[in-house]
């Protein structure tokens, strides 16, 4: 695996859950979600559950349309 290819990827994970949890343009869907349910309002306030649920989204848009079957069994630690 390329450090640039993990690099990206990466960053990526971590733009989404910025998105996700604090971005202004998600404002009204994430309210609507949070105050729908409570299992989504536990979700977006913990960084660290968000960011996994994006990294497995990323993960599978990887796994399935870009062909990179090597990076669903990349485990960091």
């Amino acid at each position: 695996m390329k450090n640039i290819n993990l690099s990206l990827i990466l960053l990526a994970c971590f733009g989404i859950t910025n998105l996700l949890m604090y971005s202004s343009l998600l404002n009204v869907p994430r309210n609507y979600w949070v105050n729908r349910s409570d299992y989504i309002n536990k979700l977006l306030k913990c960084g660290f559950c968000t960011g996994l649920w994006s990294g497995i989204l990323i993960s599978l848009f990887l796994y399935y349309l870009e062909g990179y079957h090597h990076y669903l069994l990349f485990v960091p630690f």
